[in-house]
């Protein structure tokens, strides 16, 4: 069966800051699927996740739109439109929008499950 996702049709979450807002088109309650999570992420300027990992899962961003940071163990680098980040499970991360643009990005997560949002946030 093929899955059609409309991003105005599906619920979004947004963050305590309101600072960004993540709407998931694959995960096991839409695509009866229990190993991946896909979907979009839009962030205000300079709007930031916190520094964390995904215990068993690997974690790739495709930026759609603006221009961001991704930090990682290895250091920062900057990012923009076209580039796809890949995060190997358990490494420490953290995405950044600039100051001057917003941020449209599609994440996906690939793993053992659970693994929905079993982030776990770093000091």
């Amino acid at each position: 069966m093929a899955y059609v996702f409309r991003q105005e049709e599906l619920p979004s979450l947004i963050d305590a800051k309101a600072a960004r807002e993540r709407i998931f088109f694959v995960n096991s309650e839409l695509a009866k699927i229990d190993d991946m999570l896909a979907g979009v992420m839009h962030y205000k300027k300079d709007a930031a996740s916190p520094l964390h990992f995904h215990k068993n899962c690997e974690h790739f961003y495709f930026i759609i739109d603006g221009k961001a940071t991704v930090e990682s163990e290895t250091g920062v680098r900057a990012i923009g439109p076209g580039d796809l980040v890949f995060i190997p499970a358990e490494e420490k991360h953290r995405l950044r929008a600039s100051a001057t643009e917003p941020l449209h990005d599609a994440p996906m997560t690939k793993g053992i499950f659970p693994c929905r949002h079993h982030t776990r946030r770093t000091s």
